[in-house]
């Protein structure tokens, strides 16, 4: 028994720092839902402007369908995406948007997400196209569907 219990602690030290790691490391997964949530919960300006934060037209373009009309935004063009952004939702303000379901696929550096939302008006469908760049993860493509 006095033989095991360096070996014990050792072990218990060991465990220890790997659960504390753990806990410290968000891995990809976990920074791509954080996105996804930004595109959910309740419709308000402010809440509009923090899922615009993972969008930058300037480094990379963001493409949006809603219910099959198109619109690419590109360079210089964050003014007036976060202007259709608002105008767009302006009659879902104040909505809260739940997730029903939600499934991510990852690869080296893109990312899919697929969600069901539910809100007063219903269900929508919203997938999220991601592309990682410098550290962050960027929205490249966003459709809404019902």
């Amino acid at each position: 028994m006095r033989r095991a219990l360096p070996f014990l602690g050792a072990l218990a030290l060991v465990v220890g720092a790997w659960l504390a790691w753990d806990a410290l490391v968000v891995d990809e997964r976990e920074r791509v839902a954080a996105v996804a949530d930004a595109f959910a919960g309740e419709i308000r300006t402010d809440r509009v402007d923090a899922a615009l934060q993972h969008v930058d037209v300037d480094v990379a373009p963001l493409e949006v369908d809603v219910r099959g009309r198109t619109r690419v935004y590109g360079r210089g063009a964050a003014g007036d995406l976060r202007r259709d952004a608002l105008r767009g939702l302006g009659a879902h303000m104040g909505q809260t948007l739940r997730v029903l379901s939600r499934s991510i696929e990852l690869d080296e550096d893109a990312a899919t997400v697929a969600q069901r939302l539910m809100g007063d008006r219903g269900m929508v469908q919203v997938e999220l196209r991601l592309e990682h760049h410098e550290q962050r993860w960027l929205v490249r493509r966003l459709r809404v569907h019902r």
